[in-house]
């Protein structure tokens, strides 16, 4: 059997024959480079280096705060159309991005480095311990745009403690975990947003179908308990005195 490229060049004629120009780049995918201008490693020198608080690509880099009583962002995409008659338009579509709540795993090819590595005994411990990711921007990929002028918080963080202090706990199979959490916002016309929200851990893809049905049941009256209990705060909020005593 012909291996390919001898079945290639039997049907692709060599660019040099079918074109005449002089214009033309021969390898689309060959990068030249002068001499004085090929990458060493030992020979570059940083003249600047400058850290990031955070890193953010594609619709993440647009995308719009979560709209009241929501958690997700949102982010518009708008594409310019033009007709050979002169005439021009757009078509824009808003789209919801997805939040940390989504994610089920990460892919281990994401993973470049850790430091200390898994099983060390002898890491030195003046070290910062740390994970290095294939992209920069994921511990914010998955995080809800701030309001203006307010830092973006990561989804994901590298928590370090001492091992007497920690014990695993791995869920059994059949299992569910629940955690539920109130967060207070600060909003710039002066009043406090306070948001309620329930994240739940299965052990396995059973368990996860078996909770979603049950959750098809429960969440309409969850969520109305949620709603009476965020009026009840609210009312007791209101209804407080101020730092001035009224």
């Amino acid at each position: 059997m012909a291996d390919i490229e001898t079945v290639v060049k039997g049907v692709v004629a060599p660019l040099t024959t079918t074109i005449t120009s002089t214009r033309v780049v021969r390898d689309a995918w060959k990068l030249a480079l002068r001499p004085e201008d090929e990458y060493i490693e030992s020979q570059v020198a940083l003249e600047k280096l400058e850290f990031a608080t955070s890193a953010l690509g594609g619709l993440g880099a647009a995308a719009a705060p979560p709209a009241a009583g929501s958690v997700r962002s949102t982010s518009t995409v708008t594409v310019p159309l033009a007709d050979s008659a002169g005439g021009s338009d757009s078509a824009a579509l808003t789209v919801t991005l997805y939040g940390s709540g989504d994610v089920r795993g990460l892919d281990r090819a994401q993973i470049i480095r850790r430091y200390p590595t898994p099983g060390s005994t002898t890491a030195e411990e003046t070290v910062l311990a740390h994970v290095e990711f294939d992209r920069p921007e994921l511990p914010w990929a998955f995080s809800p745009a701030p309001q203006p002028g307010q830092p973006i918080k990561p989804w994901l963080a590298l928590i370090v403690v001492p091992r007497m202090l920690v014990e695993w706990e791995p869920a059994a199979a059949g299992t569910a975990k629940a955690a539920w959490n109130f967060t207070v916002k600060p909003c710039a016309d002066g009043t406090t947003e306070l948001r309620t929200e329930t994240r739940v851990l299965c052990a396995d893809a059973a368990t996860r179908r078996r909770f979603r049905t049950y959750w098809t049941l429960v969440a309409p009256f969850s969520g109305l308990i949620r709603r009476e209990m965020l009026a009840a705060f609210r009312s007791a909020a209101e209804s407080a005195p101020d730092a001035s005593g009224h």
